[in-house]
């Protein structure tokens, strides 16, 4: 007897357990729920422009690129140096990526350069190559010309195939007075003559998109950008325009024609591929990178093959996206360039774009001179890799 009241006494108690545990539980559940609703955007015109997120109905071709149509030899890439170069040259060899070029993280001269060139150039050689940037901390030392051509050329020596100069040159770096250092001061003239001298390109950034010197408000297209995304936003914090900047940039390349300049970025004329065309027409001396730029490129797609197509040989492949290489990137890149898809995403993360993309579908010819044949003409180190026009069949239109 005393058993079965003993049975009934614990089964009661554990019964009264599970209903008092499970209160706590469906409580829980319920503040989840309700948490999760309210966090769930407004709809109709509460809706937040943050919140925007529209999925397009539009039904049109997708060509999926897995590599490359030719062999690719990418000029502008910021290499995480702690990475392993095998899984990278991996990575490399399912994108038919020949080679990559480290531009470094604005600390590439000196003993970082070396340990790079020694880890990365020198084991695998025509898989990777590294450019040297200059010591923004010399830059108001009374003697820093001599000492960044000093440094430049003890870099070079060393392994690097090119000099790399950042934006911050016009938009960053201030002068002892506090003033910003134009692109075009004299203090860089003996940098730009040693590379002439030397033998090597200078790969230059300078200037930012108009929409980052224009007030963040209803009028800017890369109001996202600036705000969700906190992209660098010049309005207001610097003295000088992207027109003026511009100027400066074109003065340097006028004043040194013996030097190759790349301008990174199709020279940051996307948003005006006319002003860019002058520049080729007028200085020899000039190339372009598209680095980043298939974003700007894709959305005016008429107007960029023509460009692309009229200055072949004067354009380099560079993706300047991530630190070590992504595929889904570089597959973006190939469908621009390659295919004629249209109204697809970009993917280059917080870029917060207001447009989407379409496809340039260049011709065999060009592809394979943006690809790698310019670059093999600027840079000597890339003629030693043997050549390869082999091609993976089109996809079709």
């Amino acid at each position: 007897m005393r058993s079965a009241q003993s049975h009934t006494v614990a089964a009661l108690s554990f019964l009264f357990l599970v209903m008092c545990s499970s209160v706590p539980a469906e409580a829980q559940a319920k503040a989840g729920a309700a948490k999760a609703a309210a966090d769930q955007p407004p709809e109709g015109p509460d809706l937040l422009l943050r919140d925007f997120a529209p999925r397009t109905h539009l039904d049109v071709k997708r060509t999926p690129i897995e590599r490359a149509r030719f062999p690719v030899i990418d000029v502008h890439f910021h290499m995480d140096g702690n990475a392993d170069p095998l899984e990278v040259a991996r990575i490399m060899d399912g994108l038919n990526l020949q080679t990559v070029v480290n531009l470094g993280m604005k600390d590439m001269w000196g003993e970082t350069l070396k340990s790079y060139a020694e880890k990365w150039v020198k084991r695998f050689p025509g898989r990777f190559a590294v450019m040297a940037n200059l010591d923004e901390k010399q830059i108001n030392h009374p003697d820093f010309s001599r000492q960044a051509v000093a440094q430049l050329r003890e870099d070079v020596r060393n392994g690097a195939m090119a000099l790399k100069i950042y934006k911050e040159l016009g938009l960053v770096w201030k002068d002892a007075h506090g003033k910003l250092i134009r692109p075009d001061d004299p203090r860089f003239d003996p940098v730009w003559d040693a590379c002439a001298e030397l033998g090597i390109p200078v790969l230059i950034h300078v200037n930012d998109l108009k929409s980052f010197f224009d007030p963040i408000d209803r009028f800017n297209e890369r109001y996202l950008s600036l705000t969700l995304d906190r992209r660098s936003s010049w309005y207001g914090t610097v003295d000088i325009t992207h027109d003026q900047l511009m100027q400066h940039f074109e003065n340097v390349i006028a004043k040194h024609p013996a030097t190759t300049f790349i301008g990174a970025h199709v020279g940051m004329h996307y948003e005006h591929l006319y002003s860019g065309a002058r520049w080729l027409d007028t200085y020899p001396n000039l190339y372009y990178d598209i680095a980043a730029s298939c974003k700007h490129l894709g959305r005016q797609p008429y107007t960029a093959r023509r460009f692309m197509i009229r200055y072949q040989d004067r354009m380099l492949f560079g993706c300047d996206i991530g630190r070590v290489p992504n595929p889904e990137v570089y597959q973006y890149m190939f469908r621009v360039l390659e295919t004629d898809d249209e109204y697809f995403e970009h993917v280059e993360p917080n870029a917060g774009l207001p447009w989407k993309i379409y496809g340039l579908y260049l011709p065999d010819e060009v592809l394979q001179k943006v690809y790698s044949l310019n670059a093999r003409k600027l840079f000597p180190q890339f003629r030693r890799v043997p050549a390869t026009t082999a091609a993976r069949p089109r996809a079709g239109r």
